[in-house]
């Protein structure tokens, strides 16, 4: 019978693990290709696109356990910066600069990494609601070979059409995406001005980080008691949390009092009540998103 389940599951998958590895391999050889198409050396581009993997699939695990979306609207430390730190300025040409910076947002933070997350959140919904593996994973692929192009050509028709630096979205003081293309140029200008090497109290800064999650992750394992969780410890230090930490707060507070004075059965009861304000959230986003679309693609 476990034999006939695990049968059953593995033939329910999207696809095998020969072929998911096969994709991981093609999706890191079309990355390191396209970057140094733009223009970096080989070992530069593989070590950013690893880095990135890596961010990202740590993004998905904080995304599985806890929940936890663009509360970490930032990282604690962004990719150029562990670029640098770990190589320094001095190892990497103008072009592997240049580039580096010119695509910070393909690591700019769950903001661009969250689709791992919402992917793998999408199949553990399908599959709780009794849905093949096969036609959720079927889906996402149409919607991102759907989506990809579309945002493509919006982005290239409306930023080459109205001037990004005229529309609201590059205004350096009023859009976080326009002051963040501005600092990404001055970092820019600051790396090939000042160059450095490899920074020590940085990768001590960072070691001492690992640490500390990792012993925060073996306390909590060991003991039941132990209320710190590791994930906290990174979304604390990270950019974004001055705006959300209320939100959060209030989220833990409802959670304790109905486990407290309702139990499981109360908490039960209210989940399709915030369902319902997480999807009416979503809803309004994507029409009010659909209607900006509208209005920047429409002809004048």
């Amino acid at each position: 019978m476990a034999d006939g389940r695990q049968q059953d599951r593995s033939v329910d998958e999207f696809a095998s693990p020969r072929f998911a590895v096969l994709g991981l391999l093609f999706g890191l050889a079309v990355m390191i290709g396209w970057l140094w198409l733009a223009g970096m050396r080989l070992w530069v581009a593989a070590l950013l696109a690893l880095l990135i993997l890596g961010y990202f699939a740590i993004f998905a695990r904080i995304r599985g356990e806890a929940g936890l979306s663009m509360g970490v609207i930032l990282w604690p430390k962004m990719l150029d910066e562990v670029m640098l730190t770990l190589i320094g300025s001095k190892a990497l040409l103008p072009a592997d600069l240049t580039v580096l910076y010119s695509v910070r947002w393909l690591y700019f933070g769950p903001s661009t990494g969250g689709v791992m997350a919402c992917q793998l959140e999408s199949f553990k919904i399908a599959g709780e609601a009794g849905f093949r593996g096969r036609t959720t994973g079927g889906v996402l692929l149409m919607a991102a070979l759907l989506a990809l192009p579309l945002a493509f050509a919006w982005t290239l028709h409306t930023y080459y059409g109205k001037g990004f630096l005229l529309m609201p979205i590059g205004h350096r003081q009023l859009s976080m995406v326009g002051s963040q293309v501005y600092w990404s140029y001055a970092n820019l200008n600051d790396a090939m001005s000042n160059p450095t090497g490899t920074d020590g109290r940085g990768l001590t800064a960072m070691g001492t980080g690992v640490a500390v999650v990792l012993a925060l992750a073996a306390l909590r394992t060991r003991f039941l008691w132990w209320p710190l969780h590791p994930i906290g410890y990174m979304a604390a230090n990270s950019w974004g949390m001055h705006w959300n930490w209320g939100s959060f707060t209030l989220g833990w507070t409802i959670k304790v009092l109905l486990l407290r004075y309702g139990g499981l059965r109360a908490f039960r009861a209210a989940v399709p009540f915030f369902i319902g304000l997480v999807v009416g959230d979503m809803l309004s986003e994507g029409l009010w998103g659909a209607i900006a679309a509208w209005v920047a693609l429409a002809p004048q």
